[in-house]
């Protein structure tokens, strides 16, 4: 049995027809479990009146603290029961194969890896409007991503390839990322680093969600401008790079303090699962979390030695041409 897990605040707008795409699914065999982050509009009363009309297969919880997307998944990843678990956001719409396709891959895992390995399934997206209208076809375009980063902790402790409302995986996962530290930039990336370091991971190249971008978006994704727009960025970048170079290393040359929340993340990381890494993942956490006391230089050199950048051509060069 699947357990879904929804995160919900103020989502009166988009919340019914999301979960009617949830209880239209071509596979049945899941329960959903909201929280409820303290909305102030009509969230909770919409979900009491669906709850009538699912008996049994709907938890609601009322939260009585507004703890972020972050904090709420965090919460629900704690109490979750069954064997396999998806999350949800609230404004979404999954289309009708998603849970059916992505249990099938999850079956095809553990045929190969047994079930005492964290796994993980995920997939691609379909980015659309708030009225549902296609603005592309893929999230992995539109964003520039390689799923197959997964695999590689050094990718991944540098960008997050993992949309976690795509996510489908197993009870040896959810136990090892949990609890979800405060430091986590969000709960998907904590999910990938895991999963990146311990176990298995596949991805289905096909959209199972209609990922609506709208005005209250808690995140947004940052939207790849097309080969003009990024050489006009990577234009601006190289031409002050010689000043930035002279500022950082020679005008301004002590260590500076990089306020960046993947270092946070990667040093809990490190502090939580270092016993268990293997010497190679070892020597790449450590090399990531000095990156945030580092001189320049220094960074670069660390950088280019464990590729401690995104394997997407635009997002490796901001990353290598950046601070």
């Amino acid at each position: 049995m699947i357990e879904i897990l929804m995160a919900v605040y103020n989502g009166e707008k988009y919340l019914l027809p999301q979960l009617e795409s949830i209880f239209n699914q071509t596979d049945q065999g899941f329960t959903l479990t909201i929280r409820d982050n303290c909305s102030t509009d009509r969230t909770v009363p919409l979900i009491q009146e669906f709850l009538k009309r699912h008996p049994g297969r709907v938890t609601l919880i009322e939260g009585k603290e507004n703890w972020g997307a972050r904090g709420n998944f965090a919460y629900l990843a704690e109490i979750a029961k069954r064997d396999y678990i998806m999350f949800s956001d609230a404004d979404d719409v999954w289309l009708p194969l998603k849970i059916e396709e992505t249990r099938i891959e999850m079956k095809r895992l553990e045929a190969l890896y047994g079930t005492n390995i964290p796994l993980l399934v995920f997939t691609d997206l379909r980015v659309v409007d708030q009225e549902l209208n296609t603005i592309d076809k893929s999230y992995w375009h539109y964003c520039q991503v390689i799923p197959s980063s997964i695999a590689e902790l050094n990718r991944t402790l540098t960008m997050c390839n993992v949309c976690g409302c795509t996510a489908l995986f197993n009870r040896a996962l959810l136990n090892r990322m949990r609890p979800i530290p405060t430091q986590a930039v969000m709960h998907d990336w904590w999910l990938a680093l895991v999963v990146s370091a311990f176990g298995r991971a596949s991805f289905l190249s096909k959209p199972t969600i209609l990922y609506r971008l709208h005005e209250d978006n808690e995140s947004r994704p940052r939207k790849f401008a097309g080969i003009k727009g990024f050489l006009r960025e990577i234009g601006t970048v190289l031409s002050s790079f010689p000043y930035r170079v002279y500022l950082k290393c020679i005008k301004n040359p002590p260590v500076l303090l990089r306020i960046d929340p993947r270092y946070d993340q990667a040093q809990v990381f490190f502090e939580r699962f270092h016993n268990e890494l293997r010497p190679e993942q070892e020597q790449i956490v450590r090399a990531f979390t000095s990156l945030k006391y580092s001189l320049w230089l220094q960074r670069k050199k660390v950088t280019f030695k464990y590729r401690l950048y995104p394997k997407a051509f635009v997002h490796c060069l901001r990353e290598l041409l950046g601070g």
